[in-house]
């Protein structure tokens, strides 16, 4: 079972600037060393303080949208921005498809994507071949917002999952596990990478 905070990002600039003047500043003054600790723990059990009241704020302002929201909304979570303290990335998804919201005021819709989308009628046997590889069983017990992107070719498929927590609009990548499975529905060749470039969209 994973369990989210959600009040830092994976890689937080700041959280790891703290630590690393607690460490310059242990180094720099030995007999100082413990003051230097404890006064740089302090400042990371504040900056983490900061984050939850802000983080609280977002969720607060997302909740009337929420409930007002057109669509079932299965789940959502409120997510840090990394170098932004005010913004927080919001991220709803329904049965069919995953919203994004940027929240530091008024919560405004960013993209839309559908969970799966594909450019021919997707059977179950197909999605569950290619779930069932292990590149993608790997994504998919990390990925909590798993999206679905299918391509049919003149020799099989290509199927990418991916985690929409990381996908960068910007430049079409994400955090995703990529296979290729023949007419047959065998698989082919897997892959999964942290940047791997998407398809345009069918």
């Amino acid at each position: 079972t994973w369990y989210y905070g959600d009040l830092v990002f994976i890689l937080d600039p700041y959280l790891d600037a703290s630590l690393f003047l607690g460490l310059i500043a242990g180094s720099l003054w030995p007999h100082r060393k413990r003051l230097a600790t404890v006064s740089s723990l302090l400042l990371v059990l504040t900056y983490i303080g900061v984050r939850y009241e802000l983080h609280e704020r977002a969720i607060s302002r997302m909740q009337p949208l929420v409930a007002g929201f057109p669509q079932t909304v299965e789940k959502w979570a409120v997510l840090p921005n990394v170098w932004s303290l005010r913004t927080w990335n919001v991220i709803i998804q329904s049965k069919t498809g995953m919203f994004r919201f940027d929240v530091d005021g008024p919560p405004r819709q960013r993209i839309e994507t559908p969970v799966v989308r594909a450019d021919v009628d997707v059977s179950s046997d197909l999605l569950a071949r290619a779930t069932a590889a292990p590149s993608t069983a790997a994504l998919l017990r990390f990925a909590r917002f798993p999206v679905a992107r299918v391509r049919h070719s003149a020799s099989g498929y290509r199927v990418t999952w991916f985690d929409f927590r990381f996908y960068r609009e910007s430049t079409d990548t994400a955090l995703a596990a990529e296979v290729t499975l023949d007419e047959s529905l065998q698989v082919v060749e897997e892959d999964i990478s942290f940047a791997l470039k998407l398809d345009d969209d069918p």
